[in-house]
């Protein structure tokens, strides 16, 4: 079809970071980029620069994190096991995301595969529900990752729209508007 599909990731990614706060923004990305490895202060800020995020709230997103037990600053900042779980499943949703984007630019997805696409941000709402019946101080971080979600998943579901019109009509047929 023509299209480099992680251009197509990295530009859908970037779309959604733009229109979600500063807050979610700078959280999404601090427990992408410390997934892997510790990482000292000035290097995440070089981390979000680089990925041409500015992150002017990151003292005030970390402090949040170690006050939640997401983070342990020594100086280097390392997730906790908490830290690690949500880092993976953001991961793991991103990796779901791929898989997708993969197989629509591809052309061998299926309508189930629309279906999962279409109901992830649906599962996240229900996430975030139980979420903050256990425990509402994280409902600010959650309320972020779900924001995230939902608009990267509706950018690559316009992206891909674009780039495979008979993704559209297979997003309307598995909705049930028109044919």
């Amino acid at each position: 079809m023509g299209y480099d599909i992680e251009e197509v990731l990295v530009f859908a990614d970037k779309k959604a970071l733009r229109v979600i706060t500063p807050f979610a923004r700078c959280a999404i990305l601090l427990l992408r980029f410390l997934r892997n490895k510790p990482q000292e202060l000035v290097d995440l800020m070089a981390s979000l620069e680089g990925y041409g995020v500015k992150c002017r709230d990151i003292n005030r997103t970390l402090k949040y994190f170690k006050e939640h037990g997401l983070v342990e600053c020594n100086p280097r900042c390392v997730l906790t096991e908490f830290g690690s779980e949500l880092s993976d499943s953001i991961h793991d949703m991103l990796e779901n995301i791929r898989s997708f984007t993969y197989k629509v630019l591809e052309g061998s997805y299926e309508e189930n595969d629309v279906l999962t696409e279409l109901l992830t941000p649906t599962a996240s709402s229900v996430g975030l529900i139980e979420a903050y019946i256990e425990d509402p101080s994280l409902f600010p971080l959650y309320l972020a990752i779900h924001t995230y979600i939902s608009a990267l998943s509706s950018t690559i579901l316009s992206v891909l729209a674009r780039a495979d019109p008979r993704l559209l009509i297979t997003i309307r047929v598995v909705v049930g508007v028109g044919s």
